[in-house]
């Protein structure tokens, strides 16, 4: 897996979040939903610039995953999110950043990291795992509290 690749991977996985979490901000129930979301969106945001910013750096043209399931579980996420409302929108929405958290850490850990040729590259996905293991754990925070 090329540098592009793994910037495109995590690039889009920011992207996915941060539209998840953008509905989540407006459309949310309950206050805390609606807060974390809206902490979601800004640190998405600043990985997605930082991927951008090292991207260019590097000169390089991040490359999206070739992984239709990944796309076919963001828009199935989406769906459900968007035909849910109240406490039960919230709980899918905190459900699916659970979901997405750990996959996401699974995979740079196990495939994207082992891979990264790029000194660069490593040094951001490593500066990412603790910003999404943070998420992670508000998250299952938030859950246990609905």
């Amino acid at each position: 897996m090329t540098s592009a690749s793994i910037l495109g991977a995590v690039g889009a996985a920011d992207a996915d979040d941060i539209e998840a979490a953008k509905l989540a901000a407006a459309k949310g129930s309950a206050a805390a939903t609606r807060t974390f979301a809206s902490s979601l969106v800004k640190a998405h945001q600043t990985s997605l610039q930082k991927n951008t910013e090292l991207s260019k750096r590097l000169r390089l043209k991040r490359l999206l995953p070739a992984d239709s399931a990944s796309v076919r579980l963001h828009k199935a996420e989406m769906d459900l999110l968007n035909l849910s409302t109240g406490a039960a929108f919230d709980s899918a929405f905190v459900k699916a950043v659970i979901a997405s958290h750990e996959v996401l850490i699974k995979k740079i850990n196990t495939e994207l990291l082992p891979v990264a040729q790029s000194a660069s590259v490593k040094a951001f996905l490593r500066q990412e795992l603790p910003v999404l293991g943070v998420h992670l754990t508000r998250a299952r925070e938030l859950l246990a509290k609905m």
